[in-house]
């Protein structure tokens, strides 16, 4: 028995050495940010980041009805910034969660990592799609901080990059930012046609929400299928990698959403053979779709990649 400091509320609490139970009601898997490496900047609240004038390098922690959001900042003086989106983790995993370090580090561009707020309710949730909980609603916050930092270095060139369900947030958030790429790889367009144990656990654990169709009992200003965004004209560049033999997301998720987009819509496709199943591009690919994002011509430089614009709306 002894004390613990939650940073989340700033309360003092009894801790049992189990880190669970009724000792504090705050969400307890575990995240490590060292001050000692990192730059850390907190603040109370989306609106406290938002009156931010400026945005300082490093981990920008940002405490949203006693949730953190998670970001990292890491503005490299250059015209165009990409916005990193992990998929699901491993239960083992620490948080942040931060996707596509490795694959950028060489690539002219700044970099903003986020880690999905809901994956700090539970080590039960793998994999939350940034689209929010009954706390926080990821979506509409990302758009306005997203927007606030990028908004703060001037003129941007924004790239949203994701792989699976990191992909789903990239696809969402592109389609909101006209002139805006989104690079994804075997992504998810419709949470409610993933695995449905998965699919189940996101909606009880965010949402509370149990039995047939969970998706329906989502809030309405949360979206979880992305169609009825792409059947509008979006004004963004789509850069679609998807694994020939991952049945399931050709089915259910790529052709599904190339045959509802909009004629105007601009979807570039790369079909590949990486594997059996879910399996990511190799690590070339996705360094060198990063250096077509960062270079002036986007449609060539994919074009060159194997990339084959979609003809829309097709036939499935």
């Amino acid at each position: 028995m002894g004390f613990g400091f939650c940073e989340l509320c700033a309360e003092a609490y009894f801790l049992n050495g189990q880190n669970e139970g009724p000792d504090h009601p705050c969400p307890t898997r575990s995240r490590i940010i060292d001050p000692s490496k990192h730059m850390v900047t907190s603040y109370r609240g989306v609106e406290s980041f938002l009156r931010a004038t400026a945005i300082p390098q490093g981990y920008q922690i940002i405490i949203e009805n006693g949730l953190p959001l998670d970001i990292n900042v890491q503005n490299r003086g250059f015209d165009t910034t990409v916005v990193f989106f992990q998929g699901a983790i491993d239960s083992r995993w620490t948080l942040p969660a931060f996707a596509g370090m490795g694959v950028s580090s060489d690539t002219a561009v700044n970099r903003i990592f986020i880690s999905d707020p809901s994956l700090v309710l539970t080590d039960r949730l793998n994999l939350g799609w940034f689209v929010g909980n009954s706390r926080m609603n990821i979506q509409k916050n990302l758009l306005d901080v997203i927007s606030h930092i990028t908004g703060t270095w001037g003129d941007q060139r924004l790239i949203f990059y994701g792989a699976s369900g990191g992909g789903f947030a990239s696809l969402f958030f592109s389609a909101h930012f006209p002139g805006s790429l989104a690079i994804v790889s075997n992504p998810q367009t419709n949470v409610a046609r993933y695995e449905l144990a998965a699919v189940e656990r996101f909606a009880e654990v965010c949402y509370g929400v149990r039995g047939d169709d969970p998706m329906s009992q989502l809030p309405e200003d949360v979206t979880t299928d992305l169609l009825g965004l792409y059947r509008q004209p979006r004004g963004n560049v789509v850069a679609y990698m998807q694994n020939s033999t991952d049945i399931a997301h050709v089915e259910n998720h790529m052709n599904p959403l190339l045959a509802a987009s909009h004629p105007d819509n601009e979807i570039h496709v790369l079909l590949g053979q990486w594997g059996d199943g879910h399996v990511a591009p190799p690590k070339p690919i996705h360094v060198d779709a990063l250096a077509v994002a960062a270079s002036e011509d986007w449609q060539g430089g994919l074009a060159a990649m194997g990339f084959e614009r979609a003809q829309l709306p097709i036939r499935v």
